[in-house]
Order: structure tokens, then sequence, then C-alpha cells
């Protein structure tokens, strides 16, 4: 998927490309990674924690991944979804603008 919008943004690749282009590739690619991959991650931090408090006799929250997703968006709106984003953006972009360096 990177290499696909590295060529969207920079087209044939024939010359080098640009800092500002790698860095739009980038930037884009950490934000699509981010917008699919972050409310899994909500859901599975959630389940693992609920899992460690089972211990003390606490009652389940959510019984499977899709009731949790469904729990979520109901009391925090789909924005619950995304807790954290902000974090985790970062990164993603840093290492997805730094792989796309050079058109394979």
């Amino acid at each position: 998927m990177s290499q696909q919008l590295f060529v969207w943004f920079a087209g044939n690749c024939t010359g080098g490309l640009n800092v500002g282009t790698r860095i739009a590739a980038g930037l884009t690619t950490g934000a699509l990674a981010v917008l699919l991959a972050q409310p899994t991650d909500v859901v599975k931090v959630r389940m693992q924690a609920q899992q460690q408090m089972l211990g003390s006799g606490t009652v389940p929250r959510y019984k499977s991944t899709l009731q949790a997703y469904q729990i979520i968006a109901r009391q925090e709106g789909a924005r619950g979804l995304w807790k954290g984003k902000h974090v985790v953006r970062r990164p993603f972009t840093l290492i997805l603008c730094k792989n796309n360096h050079k058109c394979r």
C-alpha cells in the first residue's frame, strides 16, 4: 500500500523524490494505518485489562470482541474507539517515512 501511495504522490519514480514527497507519503500511510488499526488496539487493550481484573471477582464487561466494539461505540461514541491515536500516529509516520526513502 505504501508503494502505491508513493507512486500516486510522485508519479513514475524516474528521478529522485524530494523530502516533501516522502513526508507526504509517510503521513498518509501512517494516518491510514492508525485509522484502520487503532480501534482493534483499543479493544485488545481493554479486553486484556478485563482479563487481569477477573481474578478479583469482577464481572466481565465484554464477552466477545464484537460486543466490546459495540459497547465502546455505544457508551463512548465512535470516537471512543480511537482513544490514544495521537500517541500512536507519530511513530507510524516516522517509520513509514523512513522506509519510503527511495523508490523500490
